[in-house]
């Protein structure tokens, strides 16, 4: 009978969508791997990043120290030069060649602080990363792992409501109904059998001419909605 077959079409709709449902989830797997694997890499990075800086800091320190040394040195000399001093212009010369001379060593000194500062701060920063890199390594193989897992029993679920439709599919006497079922699933969100209870279509809300609306109850003629086109169900035959 077409109620009966209506009926059947119904089910199939139930399972494509537990299908459509499973395949979203199973169309979503690789992205998230790949959200793994990059999140992994970025650790990675982040390590020779901080290894990098770490060297840049060393060698910025290693001139700082030398210009301070040479300060130093230039300090040295200075002082002796006082002692041998012969005129007054000399004397304002090397007074302001000092202050020079402590004013850039001030300068270094605490440029040397800072720079000492930041290759502690990132040795530290170093040290946290290298301690959880293999953490991150193993957490990252294991949720791989899992969805790897997940992928091959949502693509297992997938095969058997596949099944599922054929062992249902094959009780229906049009064919034909079901592939133009299959054409308005495309084209309507997945979905190509609506359930009504009252001159209303479920898909798209327009009112039924009430006319339709009894003959759908008779279930001896398929009615499509106007509007969406999508094959109209009267529910009593699914609560029959």
């Amino acid at each position: 009978m077409l109620k009966d077959d209506l009926k059947y079409l119904y089910e199939i709709q139930k399972l494509d969508i537990e299908i459509d449902e499973l395949s979203t989830n199973l169309e979503s797997i690789p992205e998230r791997i790949r959200q793994l694997t990059l999140d992994l890499e970025k650790h990675k990075n982040s390590i020779e990043k901080e290894k990098e800086a770490i060297e840049h800091l060393k060698e910025s320190k290693s001139d700082v120290e030398k210009k301070l040394s040479n300060i130093k040195i230039a300090l040295e000399k200075n002082k002796k030069k006082e002692k041998v001093i012969k005129t007054g212009r000399e004397g304002e010369s090397l007074l302001k060649e000092k202050e020079n001379l402590m004013r850039d060593e001030e300068f270094y000194t605490n440029k040397l602080k800072e720079i000492n500062d930041k290759i502690e701060k990132s040795t530290m920063n170093l040290s946290n990363l290298e301690d959880s890199l293999e953490d991150v390594i193993n957490s990252t193989k294991e949720d791989i792992k899992l969805y790897n897992e997940k992928e091959q029993e949502l693509k297992n679920e997938i095969e058997e409501l596949e099944d599922k439709k054929k062992r249902i599919a094959v009780h229906i006497e049009d064919p034909a109904i079901v592939k133009k079922y299959e054409r308005i699933r495309e084209n309507r969100d997945g979905v190509g059998v609506v359930v009504i209870d009252k001159p209303i279509c479920g898909g798209c809300f327009v009112k039924l001419p009430q006319e339709i609306y009894n003959e759908l109850k008779r279930g001896e003629e398929i009615y499509y909605c106007e509007i969406c086109g999508r094959i109209l169900l009267w529910k009593g035959f699914i609560d029959e």
